[in-house]
């Protein structure tokens, strides 16, 4: 595994991170260099984050019963940007999300089994920050629960202070959340943010909902109240007013999904860079080894500095590519699991 080593003071990655929140007040030479400095910072998030992920798997083979689905992936410039304005007194090296991890499980008896386990494991990691959107959603529909850990060794002290998010969620969490990312692809919204078209996003806070009811199956099955019935009359009537299905399957008919060959016989890659073309409505996948990781990154600054408003890029990081559509469905304009569901809420 390659090891990039930070190669900036934290108070100079804050000023670049300043830089990039101020958008036109700066230099064209200043950007440049702060996204050097932002990309050098992101990537040295590699190798902490494979540390936390050989703990994930792990403790999710050892724990839950059925197969897990994990994934890692470095933040999007873009988004990290767009964090910086949204929250104008973050500094970089405070954003708990640059290197994240995803495990999506069965049903929410294994998330919380995965969840106790990772938290009682004994190793210098600090946990910092949990949030259980299950017991407490977010206001957009979200469900999840979210650990947020800084990382900690005697060895690798230059990785010391890292902050890396653990996503924890259940199928059904996950096919809502993803639906929720490829909506906000084709309306070019940051509906997962909570920002753009309220009708849509009154549609996902309450299928949302709807969707834990269904994840409840005692609530699901036998004790259907009127007020459950409810929502799920309400989802199908959002659902036909906004045209939901039509527009999903649309849009994901709509894009071609280009692997190169390469990707396709070995097995032995372990980056994808994404590069999601809205205006052709295409998909390129870029392949990569793990010894390839610091070439990876240099490509994904490369793509990313010349994102056209159409586009969108992405490094992740999964054990094969069936997995690598399961883990981020949505970068494939993939709703099918979503609009299954959407229509066994019609049918009752």
């Amino acid at each position: 595994m390659q090891k990039i080593i930070p190669q900036y003071s934290r108070t100079k990655i804050d000023k670049a991170g300043d830089v990039l929140r101020a958008n036109g007040d700066s230099a064209e030479d200043e950007k440049i260099c702060a996204l050097d400095i932002l990309s050098n910072w992101r990537a040295s998030y590699n190798y902490p984050i494979n540390t936390f992920q050989a703990s994930l798997r792990k403790k999710a083979n050892d724990t839950c019963k059925c197969k897990v689905i994990v994934a890692q992936r470095l933040k999007r410039m873009p988004s990290i940007v767009d964090k910086l304005r949204r929250f104008s007194r973050m500094r970089l090296t405070q954003m708990q999300d640059i290197g994240g991890l995803r495990a999506v499980v069965n049903d929410t008896k294994d998330l919380y089994a995965l969840r106790e386990a990772f938290v009682t494991s004994k190793f210098k990691h600090i946990l910092v920050n949990e949030n259980d959107y299950i017991t407490k959603p977010r206001g957009s529909g979200y469900r999840g629960i979210h650990l947020i850990y800084r990382y900690k060794s005697d060895k690798t002290v230059c990785y010391n202070k890292h902050m890396l998010e653990i996503q924890l969620r259940t199928k059904l969490q996950h096919t809502w959340a993803m639906a929720v990312e490829t909506a906000g692809l084709f309306l070019n919204q940051s509906l997962k943010s909570s920002l753009g078209d309220k009708d849509w996003l009154n549609f996902f806070q309450v299928t949302g909902n709807a969707f834990a009811l269904m994840e409840d199956g005692e609530t699901f099955t036998r004790k259907m109240l009127p007020q459950h019935k409810a929502v799920f009359n309400e989802v199908v009537r959002m659902q036909e007013s906004l045209n939901v299905i039509v527009s999903l399957e649309a849009f994901g008919a709509a894009f071609e999904y280009i692997a190169s060959k390469e990707s396709l016989e070995k097995s032995s890659m372990a980056y994808y860079l994404l590069i999601i073309k809205l205006q052709e409505k295409t998909i390129v996948t870029k392949p990569f080894t793990q010894s390839q990781f610091e070439l990876a990154t240099a490509e994904y600054l490369k793509e990313e500095k010349a994102l056209s408003e159409n586009e969108h890029v992405v490094l992740v990081s999964v054990d094969s590519l069936k997995t690598l559509k399961q883990a981020f469905p949505s970068f494939f304009a993939d709703s099918k699991e979503f609009i299954k569901k959407l229509q066994e809420i019609q049918k009752l």
